[in-house]
């Protein structure tokens, strides 16, 4: 990648360049790769501010100990403080310490990544060359014989973990026949402005990927591509016949489908604004309910579902109208509201149905 002009980003004078900085350091005199890369890393370290504007421009906001890019800060590096010489990339769930920034944002591995680095903490830290950011395709469906990652030790995946959240659930999305696409992860964590009340929550998804050097790995990334499909896709091609209930959140599908076993329960990726952005032409010809959370953005949200849904040639499509009783914001994965049971769930399916028992 071409490096902006020296006299741009060097905002200090450059550190001594330490003349033996990878030693032959242990009895046999063998070359000791993880005292260089952690060298590496410290000289880079040492240059954090001229390393983030040589990698990623001028930031969009500066505060004392972090810089930021992008519209919504989605790239951060921390230029002081506990953190300094780590970014993180919100966007793409990458991160890490300057070294890892620096493989992130050129490709280089080995040779061509020591290159880069003696380059840039030397004297011409601005002829570098041109590199292409690094892509990362995913895997759908994910072969077989791949382990289930482990996100707590797995420390490419744990950075997510760090500060509070901690893993509650998984949803494995697959495809038609039962093969794995991807997971949408819900780490939750205390609410420190309500104590007490719903924990705070984020839902990323996670991708078993390829780079074009051939590196796989997990990465917290989407694996869709240009079609969304419904969460529990697969249940359509087990059970040809049965009628289809759709709610809003993989964790009250997985809810409802223990209410109403007699139901296939689908959902989709991504909250309330992404219900049409999914494909739901494997619903033609089904039977389907909607049912909302009792809140203005749910009932919207299935409403438009509503008129998509008639658009692909379902069989019906009709929307569950809950009691005036029921609780603002609830939704099916809550605890029954006091005077509510198992039957009266059932009851409000069977009225949408016309009576037919659920």
């Amino acid at each position: 990648m071409s490096l902006p002009n020296s006299q741009n980003f060097i905002d200090k004078p450059t550190p001594t360049l330490q003349s033996e900085p990878y030693a032959q350091n242990n009895g046999r005199g063998d070359f000791n790769y993880k005292s260089y890369y952690r060298w590496m890393a410290e000289q880079l370290t040492m240059r954090i501010t001229s390393l983030a504007v040589a990698l990623l421009g001028n930031p969009t906001s500066k505060r004392s100990t972090e810089w930021r890019w992008g519209k919504k800060g989605e790239v951060v590096v921390y230029v002081a403080g506990e953190k300094v010489g780590r970014f993180a990339d919100f966007e793409s769930g990458a991160g890490g310490d300057a070294l890892e920034f620096v493989k992130y944002k050129t490709g280089y591995r080995g040779k061509d990544l020591s290159d880069w680095v003696k380059n840039f903490i030397g004297y011409q830290p601005r002829i570098i060359s041109k590199k292409e950011k690094e892509t990362w395709v995913a895997f759908v469906p994910i072969p077989a014989d791949v382990e289930v990652p482990d996100i707590l030790e797995n420390k490419y995946l744990n950075y997510m973990l760090r500060d509070g959240p901690k893993e509650v659930a998984r949803y494995a999305y697959r495809d038609e026949q039962g093969r794995l696409k991807g997971y949408v992860f819900r780490l939750e964590w205390p609410n420190p402005d309500d104590p007490g009340g719903k924990n705070l929550k984020i839902t990323p998804p996670l991708a078993y990927c390829q780079n074009s050097r051939g590196f796989k790995v997990w990465r917290w990334q989407g694996f869709f591509g240009n079609e969304k499909t419904p969460y529990g896709l697969e249940k359509l091609t087990q059970n040809p016949t049965r009628p289809v209930l759709i709610v809003e959140g993989e964790k009250k599908a997985d809810a409802a489908q223990k209410i109403f076993p007699k139901y296939l329960v689908l959902s989709w990726i991504g909250g309330a604004g992404n219900a049409c952005k999914t494909n739901w032409e494997y619903l033609k010809d089904r039977e389907v309910i909607l049912w909302p959370d009792n809140d203005e953005p749910g009932l919207k949200c299935m409403g438009n579902l509503k008129a998509t849904l008639e658009k692909v040639g379902t069989s019906s499509v009709r929307l569950v109208s809950l009691p005036a009783d029921t609780p603002q914001g609830w939704d099916l994965a809550d605890e029954f509201p006091d005077t509510w049971d198992h039957e009266t769930l059932i009851s409000i399916l069977s009225d949408c149905q016309g009576g037919s028992h659920a």
